[in-house]
């Protein structure tokens, strides 16, 4: 039986000598990258004194009411309360995901860490401390770069929509006063033991339930978008390597055997090839009575290409007639603006580097991009941009065809079953002969584990992902697991108030020291 405190903000437990109260329904429910909460009912003889701030230590979290408890008086000596406790990660919600002060606009062009940076920033407005810590290597999410608009949101809002986009996952911890977002690129163990149906076999009830009304995809055509796309390339738009508009598609034999042929279209419009750069030095002014640096100029010594090249028609290879190539800056002081190109040198000045002249821009209220004035809107060595309106070399459209075909794939893989998910209540005699009495108050399944289930009626034998659970916090050894093949993420978080199982516990608010 879980024995739980509430206490009150400054630390103290809520006093409970003139209180006749018993906890009449209680459970944790944990889904993965979304809720984190304890539901608690308590009857009572006296209105309790739960303020906004009272927390709940459990299994190494802090729990703590963020919203006043309902109350239903039923008669003048007997009052229901029934209340929600948040994890920390519901702390993100009161911070406000506001741009730094010196970015124009909404939106903002960077890669996971700058935006995470960002997240971090705005933490800082609280009284809590907030850090970030990345568990993953050389993985081509952190290597990625987004322009993405964020209004009238918060921090965790942003978080999860980060973690859509970016692909990777993520979870908080904290460490002693610090809350910590952890990154990763995946997360999750496989639990020790495998479950079956049967007294013996830990799972006294298995659901089956479709997750989604998507249909079997066996045959997916798959597309890129029509940028940077070289002169005479095979398509109007990215297809897979090697293959024509027709035969752009990803196919499983087992799956058209058992399923059919039922086809679909899948149109990634974010890839497509792109060469980024890097700002490795500014261009000298070349009058003496001007500012040092051109500041619509910048060199890139690792240009591997000539913008200008021209075939053996004289036409250009890389240059679209008609249209101007853009510079979209990912980095630095201009991030998230783009510029037309003005002129581009395959060597130029004493240097002989390749350099690229870009127009300025001016803005509705009269403000230039580069700014001649002013650093804080300029080009400085080490500033990441990527050329867009422009064809690029067989290598770019390459590596941009292999990146279609892993999202591809990815995708494929996803719809080429039926989605659906699993609800499986444990057995507690299974988790207490494999456990004994070491667990009663500690975390045994995690959001984002594997368990291995097995039954032949319902055609199962493989590892699932735990998307959620529910522990009832009276026996804790009892829970109701949702596990599943594919996790979706939902685009909002939203405090959500569950309804609470008719469950039994009993929890032991201390008294108060006289």
């Amino acid at each position: 039986m879980a024995n739980i405190i509430i206490y009150q903000k400054d630390g103290e437990p809520i006093p409970s000598s003139e209180l006749d109260f018993k906890i009449t329904k209680a459970e944790q429910n944990i889904k993965l990258f979304a809720d984190n909460v304890l539901n608690v009912e308590i009857q009572s003889n006296k209105v309790l004194p739960l303020a906004i701030g009272c927390y709940i230590e459990y299994c190494g979290e802090i729990y703590t009411l963020n919203q006043l408890p309902t109350v239903v008086k039923n008669s003048s000596v007997n009052f229901t309360s029934t209340m929600q406790f948040e994890s920390i990660q519901y702390e993100l919600l009161d911070c406000a995901w506001l741009l730094p002060a010196d970015t124009y606009g909404d939106s903002f062009t960077g890669n996971l860490e700058s935006f995470l940076n960002i997240l971090i920033e705005n933490t800082q407005r609280n009284t809590k401390t907030w850090r970030v810590e990345y568990m993953v290597g050389d993985v081509d999410f952190m290597k990625e770069y987004k322009t993405l608009t964020y209004t009238q949101t918060n921090c965790l809002n942003v978080l999860q929509n980060l973690c859509k986009e970016f692909g990777f996952e993520y979870k908080f911890v904290l460490d002693g006063d610090e809350r910590v977002i952890e990154i990763y690129e995946t997360i999750g163990d496989t639990f020790p033991a495998r479950f079956r149906y049967g007294q013996s076999g830990g799972a006294y009830k298995i659901e089956r339930k479709t997750t989604n009304n998507k249909n079997v995809i066996t045959k997916l055509f798959v597309f890129g978008s029509d940028k940077n796309l070289p002169t005479g390339y095979r398509e109007n738009k990215l297809c897979l390597p090697n293959a024509s508009r027709n035969l752009s598609y990803i196919t499983d034999a087992e799956a058209q055997a058992y399923y059919g042929i039922k086809e679909s279209v899948k149109y990634f419009t974010d890839i497509y090839p792109q060469r980024y750069g890097k700002i490795t030095s500014l261009v000298p002014n070349s009058s003496a009575s001007h500012a040092q640096y051109d500041y619509n100029a910048f060199y890139d010594s690792s240009m591997d290409f000539d913008l200008n090249e021209t075939d053996e028609n004289g036409d250009t290879k890389w240059l679209i007639d008609g249209t101007t190539a853009k510079i979209q800056m990912v980095t630095g002081n201009l991030a998230g603006y783009q510029f037309e190109l003005k002129k581009f040198y395959r060597q130029y000045g004493r240097s002989g580097l390749p350099a690229f002249f870009v127009k300025t821009y001016t803005d509705a209220n009269g403000l230039k991009f580069p700014n001649p004035n002013s650093a804080a809107f300029q080009f400085q060595v080490e500033d990441e941009y990527f050329i867009t309106d422009i064809r690029l070399p067989n290598s770019y459209v390459t590596s941009a065809e292999n990146k279609l075909k892993d999202e591809g794939q990815k995708y494929f893989d996803a719809y080429c079953k039926p989605q659906v998910s699993y609800a499986i209540s444990i057995d507690n005699f299974f988790l207490q002969a494999l456990y004994g009495e070491t667990r009663i108050e500690q975390t045994i399944f995690k959001t984002g584990d594997y368990i291995e289930v097995y039954d032949t009626d319902l055609e199962i034998l493989k590892k699932l992902r735990i998307s959620q659970f529910t522990r009832n916090l009276l026996n804790p050894y009892e829970f109701t697991v949702n596990i599943s093949d594919n996790v979706e993420i939902t685009s909002t978080f939203q405090r959500i108030v569950s309804d609470i199982a008719d469950i039994k516990n009993i929890i032991t608010i201390s008294m108060k020291n006289k």
